[in-house]
């Protein structure tokens, strides 16, 4: 009889995982057992409320009754597909990450939104396991959407609740590259990145 074992990417993407006698499973990749040497990752943004439409994220309502009310928690869904839920507890981060939040980053000024399901990992191991392009990848078109905003931060958290260092950036390029390579499985880092917060 075959063992299925399900665990999650992070307690916070909110999508399963399948590990199989065969292999591992994500709606979009399986490998063999021996091949994955995986991180976990979290993806929290932050941005201002007045800029959510300009990030391309828009509300995702739900319907009773014919009218359209906001879920609870808000979820919010961009161009690329990606669904994000609000996260309402900011006080988290000032317990967890106080040290790299400085004086410069007014938390309370932001929404927090978390991305859900397995975008992270799928990324993750197109960049581990594969030469594959990925200018179209939902993180990267997302990426490329918060460089127009004057202002954001991201915490990408390794191992549920691990910074390694915080980075401000100012350009597509240097966001892209300091996400793709905090992915690389040889030396994985959590990142707080900032653009235009001091």
């Amino acid at each position: 009889m075959e063992k299925d074992f399900k665990f999650r990417i992070t307690p916070n993407q909110g999508s399963e995982v399948h590990w199989t006698d065969h292999g591992f499973e994500t709606g979009q990749h399986i490998l063999n057992k021996g091949e994955v040497n995986y991180m976990e990752f979290s993806f929290d943004l932050l941005v201002q409320r007045d800029d959510i439409t300009k990030a391309s994220l828009s509300e995702l309502l739900a319907e009773w009754g014919g009218e359209f009310f906001s879920q609870e928690p808000r979820k919010y869904k961009n161009n690329s597909g990606l669904v994000f839920e609000e996260f309402s507890d900011l006080n988290y981060y000032k317990e967890y990450y106080g040290r790299f939040l400085e004086n410069d980053l007014e938390i309370d000024k932001y929404i927090s939104l978390r991305l859900l399901g397995t975008h992270v990992f799928d990324l993750e191991l197109i960049l581990n396991k594969s030469n594959a392009d990925i200018s179209n990848n939902g993180i990267i078109l997302l990426l490329q959407d918060l460089c127009r905003l004057d202002s954001f931060a991201i915490f990408f958290i390794r191992d549920e609740e691990c910074i390694d260092i915080r980075k401000k950036v100012d350009t597509e390029d240097e966001l892209i590259n300091v996400i793709c390579s905090s992915l690389n499985w040889d030396s994985p880092k959590g990142v707080l990145l900032t653009k235009n917060i001091d």
